[in-house]
């Protein structure tokens, strides 16, 4: 029930997303259409695919779980297979985590990495769509800058908490408590193994950074490509708002929240609506097209696994 109602809420919204679209004033101006722009995009999109997989290893790496960068690259495209495709309840990630559990220590480092790597890639990203946030404020592009200094107030005051519970030993006490919770203990050790590995923790956040960058450059060019050049603020704006609904659980892979939340953060900063519909839908598709090579990637292995095991058996 719950698969069938993601479904629903995904095609509803692509669906009124498309029907909102004056798709004769698109047609207008296809004669300003940038083929080689659209192109770089498409190369920077997937491009992600390789960063996001030396992200995981990065993050793999940090909790003492070597895999090679090929073995990691094959099985995060599989795994995006899974989340578009897969009527099932195992979801990329989950398949990550079980295809990299033989080299860790324990069970609970595999899933430890996925979390902190997609943590640290949300978190990357929102610092981007506030730093764009301060520039389009700042040049009059975004009128809202009572709301942005009321989010920095509140940002800098939680700041100031956090550091006043460190210094006088609040987390410290709140720690140790926590310790003696027996069903937190893979918890526990997952952010000790963290805190030992600080060098690879940087390198893991290097690698989000330059993802989150690629992300937004690709979104830029395709703007561009549309006759708007010059728009990387706004997309990183438009980039993070999608982010961040797409963690919302409601639909399919975000599909029809990540579009809409897009689509309503480009009005937001003063980019096109019809426009902001194509680059969002564009991504979305270049996903699918790309989950359908994956799958073919995901047959080949499995016959491949199961030729193997016959040999084997004979």
């Amino acid at each position: 029930m719950l698969r069938l109602l993601k479904t629903v809420v995904s095609v509803g919204l692509i669906t009124a997303l498309i029907w909102s679209v004056d798709w004769t004033e698109i047609y207008s101006h296809v004669h300003q259409f940038n083929p080689a722009l659209a192109l770089t995009a498409t190369v920077l999109l997937c491009v992600q695919y390789p960063v996001s997989a030396w992200k995981w290893q990065q993050a793999l790496t940090l909790h003492g779980v070597d895999y090679s960068f090929g073995y990691l690259l094959r099985i995060l495209c599989i795994a995006f297979f899974f989340n578009n495709f897969l009527p099932t309840a195992i979801g990329g990630d989950a398949y990550r985590a079980y295809r990299t559990f033989k080299h860790a220590d324990r069970p609970a480092y595999p899933i430890s990495a996925i979390i902190l790597e997609r943590v640290l890639g949300l978190i990357v990203l929102v610092a981007f769509g506030y730093l764009a946030a301060v520039v389009l404020v700042s040049s009059d592009a975004l009128p809202y800058k009572n709301i942005l200094m009321l989010v920095s107030i509140a940002g800098v005051v939680a700041l100031i908490v956090l550091l006043a519970a460190w210094k006088f030993g609040l987390l410290t006490k709140v720690g140790n408590r926590l310790r003696n919770v027996r069903k937190l203990e893979p918890l526990i050790e997952s952010l000790r193994v963290i805190r030992t590995n600080r060098r690879h923790l940087w390198g893991l956040i290097g690698m989000s950074i330059v993802f989150q960058v690629i992300a937004i450059l690709a979104i830029t060019l395709l703007f561009a490509a549309l006759a708007l050049p010059g728009k990387f603020f706004e997309s990183g704006f438009t980039a993070a708002a999608a982010g961040v609904a797409g963690v919302i659980p409601l639909s399919i892979n975000g599909i029809g929240i990540v579009e809409g939340s897009f689509a309503v953060a480009a009005i937001l900063a003063n980019l096109p609506y019809a426009e902001a519909v194509i680059v969002a839908l564009f991504i979305r598709v270049f996903g699918l097209l790309s989950s359908i090579l994956f799958g073919i990637l995901y047959l080949f292995e499995r016959g491949a696994a199961s030729a193997s095991s016959q040999e084997g058996s004979a």
